[in-house]
């Protein structure tokens, strides 16, 4: 993995933001910076301008949303995004076995343990219905929250009585 980077808040967001947007849910514990890291190692800046996410190569600019769903399908970072729905509770009891010999069963448990996570996450919407924020995760709350504000969550939680 490439060195961690410094990354401003507004960055963070955006390119959060966008990834929501082109349907690609990062795993919970993915390092944005990690992520901007692997980009510019590909040769991509990413930046803000003017208010808007812009990601270049050289004097190219990309489809934000094209260009993000693509990096997560490329299996060199396939650790930073949820690509299937890879939840112990989906697995064939052969696949429990051989990822319980590889990696512990502390690890399975906690694995077992984490919460299924869809592979795509829809675009974070201040009228979202209240089943699809309760599947959002912790990060992407947060997100949320600075996004759209408490208030929105408020509304949505409405929504659920």
């Amino acid at each position: 993995m490439p060195a961690a980077i410094a990354v401003t808040a507004s960055v963070d967001l955006a390119l959060r933001r966008a990834f929501s947007e082109a349907s690609v849910r990062l795993q919970p514990t993915a390092l944005m910076s990690s992520v901007i890291a692997a980009l510019q190692g590909m040769g991509i800046e990413v930046a803000i301008t003017d208010n808007i996410l812009v990601m270049r190569q050289g004097q190219t600019e990309f489809n934000t949303s094209l260009a993000l769903r693509n990096f997560s399908k490329r299996p060199e970072f396939a650790a930073f995004f949820v690509l299937e729905n890879d939840h112990p509770k989906t697995w064939t009891d052969e696949h429990k076995i051989k990822y319980i010999a590889e990696h512990g069963d502390e690890k399975y448990r906690t694995l077992w343990q984490s919460p299924v996570l869809e592979s795509g996450v829809r675009v974070l919407d201040p009228n979202m219905p209240f089943s699809d924020y309760e599947n959002l995760t912790r990060s992407e709350r947060i997100a949320f929250i600075r996004e759209y504000g408490s208030d929105a969550v408020g509304r949505i939680h409405q929504k659920s009585k």
